[in-house]
């Protein structure tokens, strides 16, 4: 990765919380209505129950991601200009 995908990489998380938002807000709103419908115990309710939680789990790492990602600027710094001290 070089220091001009910087700003890509950025867009790219972003995006990534919004289409998470997006879909989070989504299932809730399919998850009422399907609980008016129908009754907790149906296969849809459970479907859409067991959707909604897997998205909150993954959005969850998004963190750890923008850990790692901010870890290698740093590394990638120190390689990028850790070689070309002088001594004098």
């Amino acid at each position: 990765m070089s220091f001009g995908n910087l700003s890509a990489v950025a867009l790219q998380l972003v995006l990534f919380g919004i289409i998470l938002t997006v879909g989070l807000v989504v299932l809730a709103q399919n998850h009422t209505q399907i609980e008016e419908l129908t009754s907790n115990t149906s296969y849809a309710f459970n479907a859409s129950q067991d959707a909604q939680g897997g998205l909150a789990d993954m959005s969850s790492w998004i963190s750890l991601i923008v850990t790692v990602a901010m870890a290698g600027i740093v590394i990638g710094l120190i390689l990028l200009f850790g070689g070309r001290a002088t001594r004098g």
